[in-house]
């Protein structure tokens, strides 16, 4: 029987290609799964883990719990040739950055055509003018991901 309140998805096993689309839905996915903000901190060390143990709340613990999860949700949501060139995973966001090192790579032939396209936009005669506002700020969200406007 399912629960209404339970959240159910399937993260894309990422390829190599789609990388901007399928790192937000990881994001997301990380933060509905309260791992994501965890993330931004380092992995506590083997003595402040030690120094923990007599404590009430173990926040460095629970720290250390949500990087795995974190980095087993990552794993997951590659194909296994990806997953293979991260070797030795330390902390989710150095898996993360490595990833987008390797494949977020902007294609300036694409980034040319963009500006183009934008520069050379003009309205039909006879045309719908919301439709052409529409596409414009599509094609300026386009440019404003690749940081150029």
């Amino acid at each position: 029987m399912s629960n209404p309140n339970t959240f159910v998805t399937k993260i894309r096993k990422f390829d190599g290609t789609g990388y901007r689309l399928w790192a937000r839905h990881l994001q997301l996915y990380l933060e509905v799964k309260e791992v994501w903000a965890g993330m931004q901190f380092p992995t506590p060390t083997a003595e402040q883990l030690k120094g923990e143990e007599s404590a009430p709340e173990k926040p460095l613990h629970k720290l250390t719990v949500q990087h795995k999860l974190a980095m087993t949700i990552i794993l997951t949501a590659l194909t296994d040739g990806i997953a293979a060139e991260i070797a030795d995973p330390v902390h989710p966001m150095h898996m993360l950055n490595a990833l987008k090192n390797t494949y977020r790579r902007v294609c300036d032939t694409m980034v040319e055509e963009l500006k183009r396209n934008y520069l050379s936009r003009y309205l039909d005669v006879g045309g719908d003018m919301l439709a052409h506002i529409h596409d414009t700020r599509l094609m300026l969200a386009d440019l404003a991901c690749y940081k150029v406007v």
